[in-house]
């Protein structure tokens, strides 16, 4: 497969007042065109093993590796093998995926997949879910979309072979492998991206054209937009190990299956970035409009997305893949005025708001190891160097800031910001925010007036202290982003006072006490919680609720009830806000507590049974509260065992049971809440101990004559050896039998007859000594051919 790609270029100065000349870069070029591969499908219903070999934590595959090449993790909770394939020879492909009907199965899906090259078998892989991305709940694409993997680029394979594990062991409906080859390629002529008005020059980035996209396979509605707030760094892990002629191909491969196999109405992307640093065309819908992807889940309306072909978990991401990132990211945020310094919030995948930086790798917003740790490693360059591109791009703005009154105190009179930004040769346009540079957070933004001005009233509730404040200029479409210089705005916190009312004054420990708090604001409602306090003990905490009618808030306070006996003097506390000071009421009251009565029960935890050591399990309950303190079980009046009290219960452990009933008692001496409990007894009558029994053919598949062995391993608790007689049936008669004997340790050999074809179900009892229970197994299945 061969692809030329021919280039002309014409330089053209451009010079605008205050700038160096920046070469404007006309180009054509020959196009790469070629076919956009079908996917050769694989429907694996047919292999499908329904969880036969039970629920496990264990990984179905041992040592399979990640999507980026590194030990994939165990599973997160059990699992059962739902497919299970034999190895399948296909047609050549370079691109491989498992898709399945959205919404078939819940829980956990993991799916494996490994392909034969020439060099003969790869690892097993464990794909990447396109949970982590794909498109946003609730829209269009996501309806037709259908739930899968992430694709695996290989080298090229001729067969394949998948495993899928659920967390229930049914398969996936219409659960099929998806695999794509590179397409074929020609070239024809095509016109070049046209650059949009932006400060930041916009780099080449080459068309859908060029790298050969199938513009009848994507959908023809027309695309959603959204806002372009923050951006998302990505790789699309597999290969390394593609060519510069394959790019093309290898993007179509991605197209294909977003489209043909996952249903996206696109390639999720906004762009791709090659290992050489060279920047493709993503999703159609216009590189200079704000197209929504399908790459990130939660995020696609407000983010752009770029991905790096390859893996670079494995890779070290060079300097051209890092600078002509930053440069497409640095573009896209000039053209649409968004300041590349700071944090915004994004949703994780899991629906979770977190803070971050506005230019993420994708494992920041998605249960993923994407975009590699080398290419994630360098995601502070990037940010760095976006700052530096914007910065250094178009004409430098001088921006000044005035703050009146610099001292607010809240609920006084809000600070106001006069702002002015100035250009050389011209007024500005865009947007200035107030920026604390000491929280990061943004205060206030507005658009420039005509002269290049503007008014930012600061927000009633700001974080006390002495705020060190900057203002942000957005840039336009010749002057580039900018940041002033601080300036301070002392700020104090609004004062208040705190009351409370209390609904009784004499209780008995577990009856419910409730106060009722009142808090007034200097010309705000506070905000925050109301603590009630004995001493340094916390009584009880709530949320105020603000009024509708006046600067107060209040809140109801349900009082502990595991209060300890004696007097009680309570405080209720404001515990204040970052913007409002916390304040105590002025007078305390006084609340009797008198002790509470308690009550035990017992019950052994399962069946008592000869020589095990059973366990009690001791409840303690009281009026509105778990008791505290320690239990003690006695029988024959001597102590036999003992344990502090959790939550209410306590755990014992006794000595063995050596007879065949006995009675102990139960006592609790009570706490600094609660008088002692009663006494209680409890008798059990003790069961025969019970076997535990491991049984394993040497072989489940034989050919007739072979030798096969059953070995039997019994013990039981309080039992250091088993005697008796251990018997193998088939079909309701003894097959096989043997002694079990001390000198055997508790196991035994018997040699299984494989004379006759055919299946054998087989069953093992024992009969053993003493105070035992018999033991009868489940059914053997032994197939003789």
């Amino acid at each position: 497969m061969t692809s030329r790609i021919k280039t002309a270029f014409a330089v053209l100065p451009l010079a605008v007042a205050g700038l160096v000349a920046i070469p404007v870069i006309s180009w054509s070029e020959t196009v790469v065109v070629g076919t956009t591969p079908d996917p050769h499908r694989h429907t694996l219903a047919s292999y499908a093993v329904d969880g036969a070999q039970g629920p496990s934590t264990e990984p179905p595959v041992e040592g399979a590796l990640a999507q980026d090449g590194t030990p994939a993790p165990d599973p997160t909770r059990e699992v059962a093998t739902a497919v299970d394939t034999p190895k399948l020879p296909t047609d050549e492909f370079r691109v491989a995926g498992v898709t399945w009907d959205a919404g078939s199965v819940e829980g956990e899906v993991l799916t494996y997949v490994r392909t034969r090259e020439e060099s003969g078998w790869t690892d097993w892989y464990r794909l990447d879910d396109v949970s982590d991305d794909g498109p946003d709940p609730g829209t269009r694409e996501a309806a037709k979309a259908r739930a899968g993997t992430a694709p695996l680029i290989v080298g090229p394979s001729d067969a394949v072979q998948v495993k899928v594990a659920t967390s229930d062991g049914d398969a996936p409906a219409d659960v099929q492998v998806d695999l794509l080859d590179l397409g074929s390629t020609t070239t024809k002529e095509a016109k070049p991206l046209a650059a949009a008005e932006a400060a930041t020059p916009m780099p080449t980035i080459r068309s859908r054209a060029t790298w050969g996209a199938d513009e009848r396979i994507r959908d023809k509605s027309a695309p959603d937009y959204g806002k372009v707030q923050g951006a998302v760094v990505h790789h699309t892990a597999g290969s390394n190990s593609y060519t510069q002629a394959e790019v093309p191909s290898v993007i179509r491969a991605i197209y294909a299956y977003h489209v043909k196999a996952l249903k996206w109405r696109d390639i999720g992307y906004n762009v791709v970035v090659d290992k050489w640093g060279r920047a493709w065309e993503g999703r159609w819908g216009g590189l200079t409009r704000n197209v929504v992807g399908a790459h990130a889940l939660n995020n696609n309306t407000t983010t752009f997305g770029v991905s790096v072909l390859g893996n670079f978990e494995s890779a070290a991401a060079s300097s051209a893949v890092v600078e002509t990132v930053s440069r497409v990211i640095a573009w896209k945020f000039s053209l649409n005025h968004v300041v590349p310094t700071g944090t915004r919030t994004f949703t994780t995948n899991r629906g979770k708001k977190v803070v971050k930086p506005k230019i993420v790798g994708h494992r920041d917003v998605g249960q993923t190891a994407c975009p590699g740790r080398n290419l994630y490693a360098k995601m502070g360059t990037i940010r760095t160097r976006v700052n530096a591109v914007m910065k250094n791009s178009g004409l430098k703005p001088t921006i000044t800031a005035s703050a009146v009154p610099t001292t607010y105190t809240v609920g006084g009179n809000r600070t106001d910001v006069a702002v002015g930004v100035t250009a050389a040769g011209r007024v500005p346009t865009g947007s200035v925010q107030i920026f604390d540079t000491q929280r990061g957070d943004v205060l206030g933004e507005t658009t420039l007036d005509a002269a290049g001005e503007a008014s930012i009233k600061l927000p009633k509730l700001m974080y006390a202290g002495a705020r060190r404040l900057a203002v942000l200029y957005s840039g336009d479409a010749a002057v580039a982003w900018g940041q002033s210089g601080t300036f301070v705005v002392s700020v104090v916190r609004a004062a208040t006072t705190t009351s409370a009312t209390y609904d009784k004054t004499s209780v008995t420990s577990g009856d419910q006490v409730t106060a009722r708090v009142t808090v007034n604001g200097a010309n705000v409602k506070p905000r925050g919680t109301v603590t009630i306090l004995s001493g340094s003990t916390v009584m009880g905490r709530a949320t105020v609720a603000m009024s509708s009618t006046g600067d107060f808030s209040t809140a109801t306070v349900r009082l502990r009830r595991d209060l300890a006996a004696g007097t009680h003097r309570l405080v209720a506390r404001y515990d204040g806000h970052y913007a409002i000071a916390p304040s105590s009421a002025t007078s305390a009251a006084t609340l009797a507590v008198a002790k509470g009565r308690s009550a035990l029960s017992a019950s052994y935890v399962g069946v008592p049974r000869w020589r095990a050591q059973p366990v009690l399990r001791v409840r303690a309950a009281a009026n509105g509260q778990h008791p505290t303190g320690t239990v003690v079980v006695r029988e024959g009046g001597r102590v036999v065992g003992q344990k502090a009290l959790s939550g209410g219960y306590a755990d014992v452990r006794l000595p063995a049971n050596r007879t065949k009933r006995r009675t102990v008692t139960v006592s609790y001496g009570g706490s600094a809440n609660l008088h002692a409990a009663p006494t209680i007894s409890k008798a059990a009558t003790i069961h025969k101990a019970k076997l535990k029994v491991s049984r394993k053919l040497s072989a489940k598949k034989v050919k007739r004559g072979k030798k096969v062995v059953l070995r039997v391993k019994a013990t039981a608790p309080g039992y250091s050896r088993i005697t008796g007689r251990v018997s193998v049936y088939r079909g309701g008669k003894v097959l096989r039998s043997a002694k079990m004997t001390k000198k055997l340790n508790n196991k035994v050999t018997i040699r299984i007859p494989t004379s006759r074809k055919g299946t054998q179900k087989l069953r093992v009892q024992i009969d053993p000594n003493g105070y035992v229970l018999p033991y009868r197994s489940k059914t053997l299945t032994l197939k003789v051919r």
